[in-house]
């Protein structure tokens, strides 16, 4: 009983710690340039996984680097199922599979500022030079992790990441255009190429 009770502090602590760590990896993509990279685990025969499954149950919360959007979790879903479905690999039910899939996304709310146009104040003024009107844009930017892992334990034999700038007021077809171009440029790196 003991023991069972070590391991099951052991695994939360694991996972909790992975938490951080993937909170920490979402800073940092946020404050770098950096679109899409990835890592892996070396001694993994990654042409022996043929099959995946979702984790049957993904990461909670809403902070300013980790989040739960239905939405946006949908669309990063289907958007790696068909990439890795034209790849030969076939999803399979819950809790099955040769690995699991986590997805992680973070959002920062940005906002640029164009000159553009000019002032109506000006637009009397004949003899003067238009004055440029200042016009903010809202975005956020989206990061993501995209983390495969071995159902045995849950540790990590692939990590994808990446970032997307994209409009508040983008059109559902137009977040499903940009999430699946960013899932692709992340999953562009698997499988992985150089072992």
């Amino acid at each position: 009983m003991e023991t069972h009770n070590f391991q099951a502090r052991t695994l939360a602590f694991s996972s909790n710690r992975r938490v951080v760590l993937v909170s920490l990896a979402l800073l940092a993509i946020a404050c770098s340039g950096t679109r899409a990279a990835h890592d892996y685990e070396p001694s993994v025969n990654f042409s022996n996984l043929t099959t995946f499954s979702w984790m049957p149950n993904q990461p909670q919360g809403h902070t300013k680097v980790l989040h739960t959007n239905a939405l946006m979790l949908e669309r990063i879903r289907k958007a790696v199922n068909a990439n890795l479905s034209s790849q030969g690999l076939a999803e399979e039910a819950e809790g099955q599979g040769d690995f699991f899939i986590r997805a992680l996304i973070g959002a920062d709310l940005d906002r640029n500022a164009s000159h553009s146009g000019h002032s109506e104040a000006n637009e009397s003024k004949t003899t003067s030079s238009p004055t440029p009107k200042k016009i903010s844009k809202r975005h956020t930017t989206e990061s993501l992790i995209i983390d495969f892992m071995r159902p045995s334990d849950g540790s990590l034999i692939w990590r994808g990441t990446g970032k997307k700038r994209l409009r508040i007021n983008a059109t559902p077809s137009e977040r499903n255009s940009e999430v699946k171009a960013l899932v692709d440029s992340i999953l562009s790196n698997y499988p992985p190429k150089n072992r």
